[in-house]
Formats: C-alpha cells, structure tokens, sequence
C-alpha cells in the first residue's frame, strides 16, 4: 500500500516548475458514483496535503446540519446506507505545481466516469497559520494575572489594566503560543487561576497535570508558589512550557516532563523539599 502510494505521489508531483503556496482544488460530488469520503481517500493517496468533505448547500435552505459525532460503529452503518449530505463538496490541498489534470485523470478512471469531473482551482498563500490565528489573541485579565503575548505593545496593556481598574502591581505573564493549548482565553483555564490565586500560598509546591503552554504552573509560582512541574504527554507542550518558563525568568522553579520522569522527580523533591 505505501508502495502504491509512493508511486501515485510520483506520478503527479512533476506537474509544474511553480512550487511556490499550494493549490485548493475544490469537487463537487455530483456523479452518484463519487462517494465523497472515497473521493478524499483517493486525492490524500494521489497526494494531496489534506482533503475535507463538506455540505454543498451550506448557507441555503437546502443544508442538512449534522449536529453531532456518532460513534463508530453508527458511523460506519450511516455510511453504508446514505450519503453524508444530499449534495458533497470535497476541498483538497496541494502543493503548488502539482498535477491536477492528471489526478482529475485519476479520478474520473477509478470512478468509472464518462469525463474528469469539474472542480475549482484556486490559491492559498504559504504562511505561518499558527502564528498569523495567535496573533488575533488580546492580552487578558484574569484575577490578578496580566497574560500577554510577543506582539502587544505597552499601550495595549497600560489601556487594559486603565480600563479594568488594575495597578502595576497586577504581575504580567508572557505566553510565546506555539502549537500547546493554553492561551487563558478558555473559561476553565480562568477558573483555575482565579483558584490558585485565592488558595496558593508560599512555600506551596504545585503539580500542573496536563500542563500544555505551562500557564497554570507559572501562574502559581507568581501567585506565591515555591516550586511548579509541568506534566504532559506531548513534547510539542513540554517544549513550549519551557520556552514560556524561560521568558518570564521561572525557569529555576519550574521543571517540565512526561509522565514517566515525573514520578521519579516528585520522588525525589518530596523527600527534601516536602510533598505536592
């Protein structure tokens, strides 16, 4: 099977001299032979980047709204007896250059159609996604926790500690985003640190269990806290949180790891430093 991938990507990869952003090639599944989520399988194997179906008639009195994720097993049996929607759009990504005649080619072969079915060509500029979404996040209060990110300037954080009533006193934390979740805009993060701030204490060791961009352990070392660890499954996380300890000077009493160094580090803290 990866042979017969390798050999499909192949194939059409040499379509073009201009590699430069990717292409959006857009389907619409109108032959009742297409099935839309065949269709994505077959445009991932011929290449593509990413491939996801959607309603046509959104927007329109025609939309058939899916409210919730079955599991797999009904997934699975709603499939086999109906379409996922009455009419399907499939979108793909590529990489610019590529071969979309030749994989329309593909296409209409493997589905025995008559002619290659017509689709919508466009351009989607190559950035920095994560970067160009996190930089739309304001700076936020929470209690008595200023969260700031790399791009805010010191008039947007004087005008909102002058709008919320907060002196300089309120400490600022620097968030560098990257690819962890924890950015303090979701309501349970909040909660969490409006707790820490009301129950932290000094000398109080912290356990951040599924630590993500490390703003609850860091929040508690400002808040009072003598020692922070972060936990987490993913090292994409544990990455962050330490660049984010470091920024903000709290890399001393803040230590990152998976679970299984963990248990081994609150061992050995607790024996000379006293339980979390």
């Amino acid at each position: 099977w990866k042979a017969a991938r390798h050999s499909l990507v192949q194939m059409y990869a040499a379509g073009g001299e201009d590699q430069d952003g990717l292409l959006e090639v857009t389907i619409l599944c109108e032959d009742e032979r297409m099935d839309a989520e065949a269709l994505s399988d077959l445009l991932v194997e011929a290449g593509a980047l990413s491939a996801s179906v959607e309603d046509a008639d959104y927007g329109t009195a025609e939309e058939s709204p899916i409210y919730d994720e079955p599991g797999e097993q009904v997934w699975r049996a709603m499939r086999a007896q109906v379409k996922l929607w009455k009419r399907c759009k499939v979108t793909a990504l590529f990489l610019g250059g590529w071969d979309v005649e030749g994989v329309m080619g593909l296409v209409k072969e493997s589905f025995e159609l008559e002619e290659a079915p017509r689709y919508k060509l466009g351009g989607v500029e190559d950035k920095d996604w994560v970067s160009e979404v996190q930089r739309n996040w304001p700076p936020i209060l929470v209690g008595s926790l200023l969260l700031k990110f790399p791009w805010h300037s010191r008039e947007e954080l004087d005008a909102l500690r002058a709008e919320m009533g907060v002196g300089e006193s309120v400490p600022e934390l620097l968030l560098e985003g990257g690819m962890a979740f924890g950015t303090g805009e979701h309501a349970t993060t909040q909660l969490c640190c409006n707790w820490l701030q009301h129950k932290v204490g000094d000398g109080v060791r912290v356990l951040d269990y599924g630590a993500g961009s490390g703003i609850l352990g860091m929040a508690a070392l400002l808040f009072g806290a003598k020692e922070a660890i972060g936990v987490d499954i993913d090292r994409d996380s544990l990455v962050a949180a330490a660049s984010n300890a470091e920024v903000n000077s709290l890399s001393q009493s803040f230590q990152c790891y998976v679970p299984s160094q963990a248990a081994d580090s609150i061992e050995d803290n607790s024996r000379v430093g006293g339980g979390l």
